[in-house]
Formats: C-alpha cells, sequence, structure tokens
C-alpha cells in the first residue's frame, strides 16, 4: 500500500532546534501520549495514540472517530439491514522538531473530514498538549517543494571527488547571466585551462538554460561527471537541481536538492502497522533533504500564554 504524507510546517515556533536535548522529545512524547480525546460525541472524537520517539523524530497515529452507516445483505431472506456503526480513521504522524516540520497523512473518503480539518483538530490538540511544555506554535501550515540549488553545486565542486549522476530542472538561460555576474562578469571554469573554450561553451549554457526543461545524465561505469565541461554548463543554467550521486573517500552518496510538500511511501502490507513499519517510514523521510528552518521567527517562551487568552 501507499501512504501520503503531506510535509507541514511550524509557524511562530516557541522552541529553539538548536538548544533540544533527549528530554525534551521525551517530554512531548509523554504529553501527547498521556491527551485525553476530545469531542463532545463519543463517536466523533478525535486524539494521540501509539506515540513514540527514535532519535530526535516523535511519531503516533492521530485517531478520528466517525459514524458510519453499514448495509448487510441476508442472501436468505433477500433483505438488506442498515446500522450505524463507529468506525476510526487512522492518521500516521511523524514529528522533526530540529526541523520544525511535521508529517500527516492523507486520506480521502467521504465518511471522514477533509485534509484542513483534520489538521485543524491535530494543531487544536497539540497546542493543548504542549501549552506548559516546549513545543508550542500558532499551526502547522502546508508547504511547497523547495530546493537548495547551493547545496547540490557545493557537492559538486568542493566535496565530490566523483560524481555519476545528476538530475536537473528549472532550467533558465537568465541563470547564467545571474551567476556570470556574480563571477564579476569573468567566465564560469566550464573547461580548465582551456580558457578560449570558456565563450563558446557559455553559448552552451544559455542554450540549454532557453530549450531544456529536465535533464538527467548517468556515468559510465569508472567514468566522471566532475570536470565534464557539457554536465558543468547544463549545470550552470538549472534552477532546480533535484538529485546527485557521487563518491567521496571511495563511498557512495546520493543527497537530492528538493524537499517535497508531500512524500509517498509504498509499505509491504495492505495495512500500516506502527510498530514493524515505522523504522522504514522514517528511514525514508530522512533521505529527503530539508532546509531545516521555520516559516518565521521563533517565539519566546514568556510569551506562550498570549495565544490562548
Amino acid at each position: 500500500m501507499n501512504i501520503t504524507l503531506n510535509r507541514l510546517k511550524a509557524h511562530n515556533p516557541y522552541w529553539d532546534a538548536d538548544s533540544l536535548v533527549d528530554e525534551d522529545i521525551q517530554q512531548l512524547e509523554a504529553n501527547l501520549r498521556n491527551l485525553p480525546f476530545a469531542g463532545d460525541e463519543e463517536d466523533r472524537k478525535f486524539g494521540f495514540a501509539q506515540c513514540g520517539s527514535k532519535n530526535g523524530v516523535v511519531y503516533g497515529l492521530f485517531i478520528q472517530k466517525y459514524p458510519k452507516v453499514a448495509t448487510d445483505y441476508n442472501s436468505d431472506t433477500k433483505e438488506e439491514t442498515i446500522q450505524k456503526v463507529r468506525d476510526s480513521g487512522k492518521y500516521l504522524f511523524i514529528f522533526y522538531p530540529s526541523r520544525y516540520e511535521l508529517y500527516l497523512q492523507a486520506k480521502r473518503s467521504s465518511d471522514l473530514p477533509s485534509t484542513d480539518e483534520i489538521t485543524r483538530k491535530f494543531v487544536e490538540l497539540w497546542r493543548i498538549a504542549n501549552q506548559e511544555g516546549k513545543f508550542l506554535l500558532t499551526n502547522f501550515e502546508p508547504t511547497e517543494d523547495e530546493y537548495n540549488r547551493d547545496k547540490i553545486v557545493k557537492i559538486f565542486y568542493e566535496e565530490a571527488d566523483v560524481v555519476m549522476e545528476l538530475e536537473l530542472e528549472g532550467f533558465d538561460k537568465n541563470l547564467v547571466y545571474e551567476q556570470k555576474q556574480l563571477r564579476g562578469g569573468g567566465h564560469q571554469t566550464y573547461f580548465n585551462p582551456i580558457d578560449e573554450y570558456q565563450p563558446a561553451m557559455e553559448e552552451g549554457a544559455l542554450r540549454f538554460g532557453q530549450n531544456t526543461e529536465k535533464a538527467i545524465v548517468k556515468a559510465k561505469k569508472g567514468e566522471n561527471f566532475k570536470k565534464d565541461a557539457i554536465v558543468r554548463a547544463m549545470l550552470e543554467g538549472s534552477r532546480k537541481p533535484t538529485k546527485i550521486v557521487y563518491q567521496k573517500d571511495s563511498i557512495s552518496h546520493t543527497e537530492y536538492g528538493v524537499t517535497k510538500k508531500k512524500e509517498v511511501i509504498s509499505i509491504e502490507a495492505s495495512d500500516l502497522n506502527l510498530e514493524a513499519h515505522i523504522d522504514s517510514i522514517i528511514a525514508r523521510l530522512n533521505d529527503t533533504d530539508t532546509l531545516r528552518r521555520a516559516d518565521s521567527t521563533r517565539r519566546r517562551n514568556s510569551n506562550q500564554t498570549n495565544m490562548f487568552n
């Protein structure tokens, strides 16, 4: 089955990611785990369940109970029996305090509330659970895909010994001009040390920027793109380099330059078993890049009570 997780960011977080300790994570887990379910009607209650933590990540299920109409058909009497039953929507959540990020499962069902309503209820209980704790915030807000071009460029030119693969998107010839201006008007060193080739390769970079939508390059076994003039020209014109596969000190690495607004994770089961699957899900999310910043300035803890006035 596939699990779709929406990535949300903490808005106005009260904590400083750089000062977190293990006790903070443990307290958050306890606050969520011990909070009673909320809701006026028994068949519409909602709350946290099966909360745990691993390596600074807090996870669990957000439960939304709801009434459901079930129809039974008796093949002998040819009659249908309709009855109301109580069911539960179970939403996986994974919270990264150091990233100010929450992954919350998305589900579609005519019986369940909308994604916005589930997020609103989640935030409502989160704030109650943390009103005396460290992890208070104004809201968890939706995100967009985010690209970290500088990271991929730095790996390519400074960190990698060998570059075996690149995935590039968002080509824009204006980026070539912008990069040239940052260099003080000088050419990129597409070729080194053949300086007279640089203007021609710049023209190539401009053409890539104007005509290309997406490019994937993979080196043959034993080959290296690090000093390849054409690959450098392609990288020069890409605003959204999304992936690099490289070697450093004879060890292969894969890094991503995009943090997606949602992640789709496949598990080899028809139903989610939190205990059995959480390690692999967290490992998959840890492979995604993140810009690791809050959407707005962190508030001071002394102002916490103002949010509930």
